[in-house]
C-alpha cells in the first residue's frame, strides 16, 4: 500500500512541475510573438501600454473659455451641416450652481428660442431664415454662463438634432463641458 501512495505522490509531483514548465513556455511563446506589433499593440488589454492615437470630437462638442467675471461656452460643429434649416440643443447641469444667462448665435438671419421647463434641464432651438450652410468646426452659438467659483461645474449635450431644408432630421452625436 505504501508503494501506491508514494507512486501517487511522486506522479503528482511530476505533473505539477510539468505545467508550472508548460505555462512558463507558453507565457514566454506569447510574449514574444506578441512583442511590439502593431497586433500585439491591439491586443494588450493594460491601460498603461494602451495608446490613443487621436481623440475624435463628437458632431456638434462645447469649448470653454473662462473669464474673470463669466464663462462663454461655444458649441461647435466638427462636421459640415448643409442646408442646415434649424438646430436643437438639451443642456443639462446644476442649477444651484450654474445658469445660462445669454445666447448668441454667430448667424445675422438666426433666431435663438429657450426653453427651460424644468431647473437644470434647457432646449434651444437655433432656427435659420434660409437655409446655411455650416462649416467644419464652426461656431454655431455662444452662451454665456454664471457659476459657482468655489467648484468645478459641468454642462451637458444631451440632445443634438439637425434640420435640413428638405427636413430631413437628423441626430448628432454630443459632448459635455467642464468648467
Amino acid at each position: 500500500m505504501k508503494d501506491i501512495v508514494s507512486k501517487y505522490k511522486r506522479k503528482n509531483k511530476i505533473n505539477t512541475v510539468f505545467i508550472v514548465w508548460a505555462s512558463l513556455a507558453l507565457a514566454l511563446v506569447i510574449n514574444a510573438t506578441f512583442s511590439d506589433n502593431n497586433f500585439a499593440r491591439m491586443m494588450r488589454t493594460s491601460v498603461v501600454d494602451w495608446q490613443v492615437a487621436a481623440e475624435t470630437k463628437a458632431d456638434v462638442y462645447s469649448e470653454v473659455d473662462n473669464g474673470l467675471d463669466k464663462t462663454i461656452i461655444s458649441i461647435k460643429s466638427s462636421k459640415a451641416l448643409n442646408k442646415a434649416k434649424n438646430i436643437s440643443f438639451s443642456f443639462s447641469f446644476n442649477p444651484e450652481k450654474t445658469e445660462l444667462k445669454t445666447m448668441f448665435a454667430f448667424f445675422k438671419w438666426a433666431e435663438i428660442i429657450k426653453t427651460e421647463n424644468n431647473p437644470g434641464f434647457a432646449t434651444v432651438f437655433v432656427n435659420f431664415k434660409e437655409p446655411t450652410d455650416i462649416s467644419e468646426n464652426k461656431k454655431i452659438l455662444d452662451i454665456v454662463v454664471t457659476k459657482d467659483w468655489e467648484s468645478v461645474n459641468h454642462i451637458a449635450l444631451n440632445n443634438v438634432n439637425f434640420k435640413d431644408s428638405e427636413d430631413n432630421n437628423y441626430e448628432l452625436t454630443s459632448s459635455w463641458a467642464e468648467f
